[in-house]
């Protein structure tokens, strides 16, 4: 059965000025999106309206608020960059380093056996949580990918305007050593030299997730979502020149017959890493 597409629509907020116009209309034609004056609608008359006019049920819509991107989903979720978890597992890593129990022993930092000036690609970019922590670690490049271009913008234009505050501040700076790039994984991969990133990381977002995080819910609603196939990973490995690491849902690796080669590494919580480590 094929999935109902989804469109997006451009708007603005209620009573935009005439910057927010302008932008608007210039994302919808860089993105060949159409665009929907809002006027003093509020969101469900401008959600009706789109339904009306562009004969489709399933309607996502971007708002272009004070020059800032926030995409509303067809359930009227808000996706916009913001750090979600990041601060948490940010300050339990600064944690360690303060009482010298080094970070790589940091699960994360372990399992991608990362180093600095290790080049990453970040296969599944979503808000660039992950991201952020691996130039925090590397200090070096990270390439992101993101297969859908609504989504790259809004979270490549909230990470560049976003301002971290506190002990946070560091990826002001960090920030600027990601690199968004809006094309599937797959195919970037088929394109990628030899051993011309350090680490491949895969975390796609999860078909059936075993709990709830409101932070990702958003993201999780509009999301693609697909587990790398066989010549992906064969790609990868290629691309890689130290490992691949998948980050999935806890026995999730069982629904696939092509892993038999990565090393399963638990967690204490529902998530699980797949690791090959290039010989």
């Amino acid at each position: 059965m094929k999935k109902e597409s989804m469109l997006t629509v451009v708007s603005t907020k209620k009573k935009p000025s005439l910057s927010d116009i302008k932008r608007a209309k210039e994302i919808s034609q860089k993105l060949n999106l159409p665009y929907l004056k809002r006027g003093k609608l509020t969101l469900n008359q401008l959600f009706e309206k789109a339904r009306e006019i562009f004969k489709q049920e399933k309607i996502r819509i971007l708002l272009v608020e004070n020059q800032n991107l926030k995409l509303i989903t067809p359930s009227k979720q808000e996706l916009y960059f913001h750090p979600g978890l990041l601060k948490i597992r940010f300050l339990n890593i600064l944690k360690k380093e303060k009482f010298n129990i080094n970070s790589k022993d940091d699960l994360f930092y372990q399992v991608l056996s990362l180093r600095p000036g290790d080049l990453v690609l970040d296969c599944n970019l979503g808000l660039c949580q992950d991201a952020l922590l691996c130039v925090y670690k590397t200090k070096s490049m990270l390439v992101g990918l993101e297969i859908d271009k609504v989504i790259a913008l809004v979270v490549r234009d909230g990470l560049k305007k976003y301002n971290f505050t506190g002990k946070m501040k560091i990826f002001n700076t960090l920030k600027n050593l990601i690199y968004p790039i809006c094309i599937d994984n797959k195919t970037y991969l088929q394109m990628a030299k030899d051993n011309s990133f350090d680490v491949v990381y895969f975390s796609p977002m999860f078909i059936n997730p075993k709990w709830i995080c409101s932070q990702m819910m958003p993201l999780r609603e509009i999301a693609i979502k697909s587990f790398p196939d066989k010549d992906t990973l064969e790609n990868a490995k290629r691309v890689a020149r130290k490992r691949v690491v998948i980050k999935i849902n806890k026995g999730a690796h069982e629904l696939f017959d092509y892993l038999d080669d990565f090393q399963i590494v638990k967690t204490q919580t529902r998530l699980e890493y797949l690791i090959w480590t290039k010989k």
